[in-house]
């Protein structure tokens, strides 16, 4: 028979994987320090939380410089644009893999971060075929106005 699997084992094991990768992106967390050096520290620190498991952070020379950019690893694609608003200075990034649902996601200069409409990739349905039109017509209608915001923001 197969073995049992000790997931709080497993858990443990993936907390310690994402710190040790947050560590690699970024050595002086490891040291002590709370935020990346250098600027937008917690937006930085934000983005490569999100995606830890992959060790996968922001190039320093596009957040130093404000530069849009795409990334494309582990099966992620992911694009990414600076701006500037009421709230400050922010990145919005959009990622897709075709594991997991697709993120739309606003950081902030202070480590605020904020959820934006993302395309959904699950459709409800009803046996009701009145019901399932309706269902059908709100999803796509929710797919196109999210497609057409990311054609604006140049994604």
């Amino acid at each position: 028979m197969g073995e049992s699997v000790d997931w709080e084992e497993v858990a443990v094991k993936a907390a310690r994987s994402r710190v040790e990768n947050l560590h690699r992106l970024y050595p002086e967390l490891a040291a002590g320090s709370e935020i990346p050096h250098g600027p937008l520290g917690l937006l930085k620190l934000r983005f490569a939380e999100s995606f830890a498991p992959w060790g996968i952070g922001l190039p320093e020379d596009d957040v130093a410089n404000r530069r849009c950019g795409t990334i494309r690893a582990h099966g992620w694609s992911i694009s990414y644009q600076f701006g500037c608003g009421e709230k400050g200075e922010f990145l919005d990034f959009y990622s897709h893999h075709r594991m997991t649902s697709d993120s739309h996601m606003r950081l902030y200069a202070d480590g605020h971060v904020e959820g934006l409409p993302a395309m959904r990739d699950l459709r409800p349905c009803s046996q009701d075929p009145v019901e399932d039109a309706r269902l059908e017509a709100e999803y796509s209608d929710h797919n196109r106005q999210v497609a057409e915001m990311l054609r604006e923001k140049g994604f």
